[in-house]
């Protein structure tokens, strides 16, 4: 049994939010409860003093807990803070207030609202329940989600640059219904057809999300932060990894430390080398030296990859740091093909955005390999980040990366520097960011952002829950 906190300004930004989704985290036995910060009704009134003489906060939340019961949730907690005025809170108190329930709670999901909103209150949650729940270590780390609103998310034209752009997705197929009927309970939210939160708009919103996934119906979530600790899944020995690289050594120095700990989990862990990683230093790719270098690295990748106790290593043929003079579609078709043979849930790849144009491709490659058509194994896309490669990139080259999935690698760091000696010849004398003392700061330095020895950085691409929840991720259900 998982626990699962909603912090949201009112229930129906919850009801459209993620209702459907805590449906199947109730049906799960999961614990459910909620923070209602707002009133969401007084700013309706000229004044809050109005507001407050003229209305019945009594009656929302009836209808609020009428709503919940729909979904099976009886647990919920109103504050009444002024509607549509949380700027006028200082955020100290909004923080004081979750970190009460937090300790209480001990949750270990969180979902809240998104800062790409429009609405004021929307923004100042996120921002409050982020700090609140900031990483401390010793900490229960919750994992933190935020959920789109219903004209509140789609109207924000103002901030270009805050966009809420989706990479979790929950199949909320069989729990639609349950949805519909929670918001219609809240009969002072009711609006008419062709406005976003009408019934009509909400289904097609839901179909819509669904449609980007290969789902009939689905809730979409942008991952704030997680954390993860990948051996104690305990639905390992059912898993799948496959890491889609650029060169060799490029599995190691990204992902190494996961690659170990889902090993030790009991998953299939398997790697793919785009290129050869060596003929870059070449006119000539047939050049005898040449041909023994790429051996050499090719050995290196092996021991590489049984110390970190991997499934298996496979290697492509593509000249390095030249796959942008190679057609892409040449370079999707056999990473397809390892998909369909190893049928893997999880993958890991490059960054899109780092300076080496090799691992760019990658990216693009994977990302396109892995589109979520029905059917497919995939469920989970992660990109990680390669030292010398994604820190020395500008925003020229791409997409900043941004982590906001950590992988707790402190059982796993020395396997995974060991594994780093195997590419001697590719190593460098500190202070260069691609040296054993290199890679075992960056490891530290993200771990003590989330309170733990050492982890690895991950930006979540997209994962995908056919047939569960997030919480899955915690409890190790297969999908």
């Amino acid at each position: 049994m998982s626990r699962i906190l909603v912090i949201s300004p009112n229930v129906s930004d919850a009801v459209l939010g993620c209702s459907g989704m805590l449906v199947k985290h109730v049906a799960a036995g999961d614990d459910v409860r909620l923070m209602i910060l707002g009133d969401g009704i007084t700013s309706r009134a000229r004044s809050l003093e109005i507001g407050l003489q003229a209305i019945d906060l009594s009656i929302l939340e009836e209808q609020g807990r009428a709503a919940l019961a729909q979904l099976g949730i009886y647990s919920v907690e109103f504050f009444r803070l002024p509607d549509n005025r949380l700027d006028q809170v200082p955020l100290l108190d909004l923080v004081k207030t979750i970190e009460a329930t937090k300790i209480r709670f001990q949750p270990d999901v969180v979902y809240t609202t998104s800062d790409c909103d429009l609405g004021i209150d929307q923004k100042r949650t996120c921002l409050a329940t982020v700090t609140a729940f900031r990483p401390q270590p010793g900490d229960n780390q919750a994992a933190l989600y935020a959920f789109e609103v219903r004209s509140s998310t789609e109207w924000n034209f103002c901030e270009r640059d805050r966009i809420f752009l989706p990479d979790t997705f929950v199949d909320i197929s069989s729990t639609l219904q349950d949805k519909l009927k929670a918001f219609q309970a809240l009969t002072l939210e009711q609006r008419q057809v062709n406005h976003a939160r009408s019934v009509e708009a909400i289904v097609d919103h839901a179909r819509l999300r669904g449609s980007h996934v290969g789902l009939e119906a689905a809730e979409a979530f942008m991952l704030l932060r997680a954390v993860r600790q990948v051996e104690n899944n305990s639905a390992g020995a059912q898993r799948c990894v496959l890491a889609v690289v650029a060169h060799p050594d490029d599995e190691t120095l990204g992902c190494g430390g996961a690659l170990a700990a889902w090993a030790k989990a009991g998953a299939q862990t398997h790697v793919l080398c785009l290129a050869d990683g060596e003929t870059a230093r070449f006119y000539d790719r047939s050049a005898p030296e040449a041909v023994v270098r790429i051996a050499a690295r090719r050995e290196a990748a092996r021991k590489s990859v049984a110390i970190l106790g991997l499934s298996s290593i496979r290697f492509l043929d593509f000249p390095d740091n030249r796959l942008d003079g190679v057609d892409l579609l040449d370079v999707i078709r056999p990473i397809e093909a390892l998909i369909r043979e190893l049928k893997p849930d999880t993958i890991y790849t490059h960054h899109g955005g780092d300076l080496n144009l090799d691992h760019r491709v990658a990216h693009q490659a994977v990302t396109t390999a892995c589109r979520p058509l029905p059917g497919r194994s995939v469920q989970r896309v992660y990109s990680f980040e390669t030292p010398s490669s994604t820190d020395w990139a500008t925003e020229s080259h791409g997409p900043v990366f941004r982590a906001n999935l950590f992988v707790d690698i402190s059982a796993h760091l020395g396997a995974k520097i060991a594994s780093l000696q195997a590419y001697d010849e590719e190593m460098h004398p500190f202070p260069h960011p691609r040296s054993l003392e290199g890679v075992s700061v960056l490891a530290r330095q993200r771990g003590a952002c989330v309170g733990v020895a050492a982890a690895e950085a991950f930006m979540l691409v997209r994962e995908l829950y056919a047939s569960g929840t997030p919480s899955d991720e915690l409890s190790g259900v297969a999908d």
